[in-house]
């Protein structure tokens, strides 16, 4: 072997006229991928929307109850105070129609008030910026279509009214909301929406 320890080289004359020497023959370095990082996704994987469970909107929906007691307040006095004043008249063995009449007027009030009232609450509240009542925003809630985006006004007053339908179902269009795939009522499915975590 020649001084230094260096391998000889083929000659020039070795190498045919026109051909580029061979490279070096190169093993591989072999590189290590730990279990936590080989063979993960390059992308993301989309994640859907977390809906709002069947509890959550129970208790939302006591919050806006307590939200809405002044203006029932409203109307119960409304009420109240159409029966005191007639009070007398309702003794007597034959009532005056008039006050019959009242009092059916005076009932047919404290109702309109109070549907008129929530109707607006609720509509105004969730087609808002906020997209959701007060006991909703307390909850981490809001309203959206189905695409993920904020309702209007008529979407959302066809949510609230689609609740009497809901209503009439013996509590089980409002119990929807624990076992569908989005969480829906029945009422959210009339009008397209979808209850989400924000």
């Amino acid at each position: 072997m020649p001084r230094g320890g260096t391998v000889p080289t083929a000659a020039a004359e070795d190498v045919p006229e026109g051909a580029l020497p061979a490279a070096p023959v190169v093993a591989p370095v072999p590189v290590y991928y730990p279990p936590a990082v080989y063979g993960t996704p390059t992308a993301a994987i989309p994640v859907g929307p977390e809906y709002g469970g069947f509890w959550l909107r129970v208790v939302a929906y006591f919050v806006d109850s307590l939200v809405m007691m002044p203006l029932g307040a409203v109307g119960f006095v409304l009420l109240g105070g159409t029966v005191l004043a007639n009070l007398e008249g309702l003794r007597s063995e034959s009532p005056d129609p008039r006050i019959i009449a009242s009092l059916v007027a005076a009932y047919g009030g404290f109702i309109l008030i109070t549907l008129i009232g929530a109707w607006l609450y609720h509509a105004l509240m969730e087609s808002s910026r906020y997209q959701g009542t007060l006991g909703k925003k307390a909850m981490g809630l809001i309203v959206t279509d189905l695409n993920g985006h904020r309702i209007s006004f008529g979407r959302a007053s066809g949510r609230f009214f689609g609740k009497m339908i809901t209503g009439m179902t013996m509590g089980i269009g409002y119990a929807m909301a624990g076992f569908t795939e989005k969480r829906q009522c029945l009422h959210d499915m009339i009008a397209g929406c979808l209850v989400v975590k924000k």
